[in-house]
């Protein structure tokens, strides 16, 4: 599911990831906005290209508990300190989730970038 804020650039990304023509394509402005739609959704991954990874990386990780996978390009210790820093967070999520709602193996990749 491809998220950012342009639709062309979206759809165009769909496609060169291999999504079918007809994939939901979602236009929002802000990581909050992005981390609703992947809460809504249930990606089973979210690759985030949205900079600045320090503000988006929480925010987007978060909106994949329980279950989801999170990625993003970023190597700064402090996105890498704050993602680390959701652990035990994301274990009780999971074990939460796993009991409410069993996994969706249908569930297709996201990628969360408004700025292109």
């Amino acid at each position: 599911m491809p998220v950012g804020r342009s639709r062309e650039r979206m759809v165009a990304a769909g496609a060169e990831a291999g999504l079918p023509e007809d994939a939901k394509v979602v236009v929002a402005d802000s990581a909050e906005r992005i981390a609703d739609e992947i809460a809504r959704e249930r990606p089973r991954v979210v690759v985030n290209t949205m900079g600045a990874f320090a503000a988006t990386a929480p925010v987007i990780a978060r909106a994949c508990m329980p279950g989801g996978h999170y990625v993003d390009g970023a190597s700064d210790v402090v996105v890498v300190e704050r993602l680390l820093a959701l652990h035990d967070e994301a274990v009780r999520a999971r074990a939460a989730g796993s009991q409410a709602h069993p996994p969706q193996p249908s569930r297709r990749p996201a990628m969360a970038d408004p700025a292109v």
